[in-house]
């Protein structure tokens, strides 16, 4: 999405920070509609108001990162699942797919949405949600659609030697048994992101 502003608009960061909000915002009001079908409204919006002032989220909510885009596309995953667990309208269990797929192309972790996603199915049509050719075909749509950006990504590093070396053994955080092994690894992983960023 920058990318294309930048073609737009030219290439400056208020461009990439205003796309984080925009995405931020989005979250809130996700978070918002779905705790509305749950709780009152007035808890809805109060939990949507915690939501974008907890100090994690105004930080990302304001950063030129994709972490904003991915909370975004994972409150709306849930959230359209969760209509159409309710409802049973089939554009929103699309939707749901296609949220899920963007928050895993994003983030790979997201892949843990499989749980609630699969629950929600679950809670609509019991165990044969896992027998319904439908439900089987929306795995793959959300799998799918990152599996081909994690592939392009891959092309590219093999035509240009960029890429973030996230599977590179010895040379990032996932790879490297030193720095798993450094107690000041943990350290600043808890104090200066859990307690600085969080608390």
């Amino acid at each position: 999405p920058a990318a294309a502003l930048y073609s737009v608009l030219g290439a400056d960061v208020v461009w990439g920070r205003a796309l984080g909000i925009a995405f931020a915002t989005g979250a809130a009001l996700y978070l918002a509609r779905l705790a509305s079908r749950h709780v009152d409204r007035w808890s809805a919006a109060c939990a949507a108001v915690a939501f974008s002032l907890f100090p994690l989220n105004t930080y990302i909510g304001a950063a030129f990162m994709p972490e904003s885009l991915m909370l975004l596309a994972s409150v709306a995953a849930i959230d359209h699942m969760d209509l159409w667990a309710r409802t049973g309208r089939e554009r929103d269990r699309w939707l749901a797919a296609l949220f899920l797929a963007t928050a895993v192309a994003v983030k790979l972790p997201e892949l843990f949405l499989g749980v609630p996603v699969a629950y929600l199915a679950w809670s609509r049509l019991g165990w044969r949600a896992f027998a319904r050719p439908a439900v089987w075909l929306q795995a793959v749509v959300a799998l799918a659609l990152p599996g081909l950006w994690y592939l392009h990504a891959h092309q590219l590093k093999e035509m240009t030697g960029l890429t973030f070396k996230i599977w590179e053994a010895g040379r990032d955080k996932w790879g490297n048994i030193d720095l798993l092994m450094s107690p000041s690894f943990y350290t600043d992983l808890v104090f200066s992101n859990l307690i600085e960023r969080h608390l």
